[in-house]
C-alpha cells in the first residue's frame, strides 16, 4: 500500500498497512490514510510539532473552562481517534480514553 492515500480509497483511510522488517524481527503498523484525515480535520499543521505534556490523572469536567468553539465534530475525532488507538496506536489509548470521556 502507498503511502500517500487517496482518499476516496476505503482501505487507505480505515486500512491497516503492515510493514514486515525480516532481518530485525519487527512488524510495524500504520493508519496513514485515518491519521491524515485526523490531523486535518482539527486544522493542525502536519509538519509542526506540538508539545503535549499530559497528567497522569484523570480529567475532571472542567466548570471554568471556555465554552467550545465548535470549529470541528469534537465526538467525530474522538471516534476517529479510538478507532486508530484500538488497531495501531496502543501508546495513545489512555489520553483518547480521557477525551472521549
Amino acid at each position: 500500500m502507498d503511502l500517500d492515500v487517496e482518499r476516496g480509497d476505503v482501505a487507505g483511510f480505515l486500512g491497516v498497512h503492515i510493514e514486515r522488517d525480516e532481518p530485525n524481527n519487527t512488524i510495524t503498523m500504520t493508519q496513514v490514510g485515518l491519521t491524515k484525515n485526523i490531523i486535518e480535520a482539527l486544522n493542525l499543521d502536519p509538519k509542526r510539532k506540538y508539545n503535549t505534556p499530559a497528567s497522569k490523572d484523570p480529567l475532571s469536567k472542567d466548570l471554568d473552562g471556555d465554552p467550545g468553539d465548535a470549529t470541528y465534530m469534537y465526538a467525530s475525532v474522538v471516534g476517529m481517534m479510538q478507532y486508530l488507538q484500538g488497531h495501531t496506536r496502543h501508546d495513545i489509548a489512555y489520553a483518547v480514553t480521557q477525551c472521549a470521556r
